[in-house]
């Protein structure tokens, strides 16, 4: 059986859809979904939670919980890495699969070998929640973010995160109210510079807010890139720097 990159597998398949897929028998109760666990063959109807927002599930009966492959591997019986197979064959595309690695192949998801992830097509560019942050429609769709409905980044503003050669590798999820980032699980913000694949020559500005780079742009300004995190690390200082020699940038402001 070929590799397959979790990370990749819970971005591409939704916990609601996978309990969809499960044919489970699940009962809306506040934020959560509860019913028999079919694998336990439990006689209560409480005794397996679904939590969509934390893409999290428990089953009170076998004592056990997860993320979205475990309820697979769980329900089905199988391994979680078989699990996983049947996720991305019933949710995902090409790029989730590739050949086992040796282990002296292996590298971190935040490497320079980080692979290339399919797009969230249930983003929502013309989400009133946008609206309010200032980003229009269309600024949105340039930057092809939304709000995720569901999903790891469900209830938040979806960003995608490119490589410096333009390969979409993870999203981030800002906070409406606080304006707090998060991250998949294994995902390194301090690795990656966002934007910085858009950088044309000329005067080049710096911040830590992704939507700074989102409102910029609808005002005009679109050589903006933003570091993802609260300081700039030596690695995105190098790729920043690798970047702007490229491209022909003499500098860079920082205007956080």
């Amino acid at each position: 059986m070929s590799f397959i990159d979790f990370q990749v597998v819970k971005q591409e398949a939704d916990i609601e859809a996978a309990c969809s897929f499960l044919q489970l028998d699940l009962k809306s109760n506040g934020r959560q979904l509860r019913g028999r666990c079919p694998a336990c063959q439990s006689s209560t109807e409480r005794s397996l939670v679904v939590t969509p927002d934390k893409g999290a599930a428990y089953c009170f009966s076998a004592k056990q919980g997860g993320d979205v492959i475990w309820l697979v591997s769980h329900i089905k019986g199988t391994s979680q890495k078989e699990a996983a197979h049947l996720l991305h064959a019933q949710f995902g595309g090409a790029e989730a699969e590739m050949d086992e690695p040796s282990a002296e192949a292996t590298v971190p998801a935040n490497s320079a070998r980080e692979r290339e992830i399919n797009p969230l097509p249930y983003l929502r560019a013309d989400h009133e929640n946008l609206i309010g942050l200032g980003v229009p429609t269309e600024t949105a769709e340039h930057f092809q973010c939304g709000h995720a409905p569901k999903g790891i980044m469900r209830g938040k503003l979806a960003i995608p995160i490119h490589d410096p050669a333009g390969r979409l590798v993870a999203y981030c999820g800002r906070d409406y109210e606080t304006g707090s980032l998060t991250f998949p699980t294994g995902f390194d913000p301090s690795a990656h510079v966002f934007n910085a694949h858009r950088i044309e020559e000329g005067e080049l500005y710096l911040t830590r807010d992704p939507l700074e780079v989102l409102l910029a742009f609808d005002n005009g300004v679109e050589n903006v890139v933003a570091i993802l995190s609260e300081t700039i690390t030596a690695t995105q200082l190098k790729k920043l720097a690798a970047v702007m020699e490229a491209k022909g940038c003499a500098s860079v402001d920082w205007i956080a």
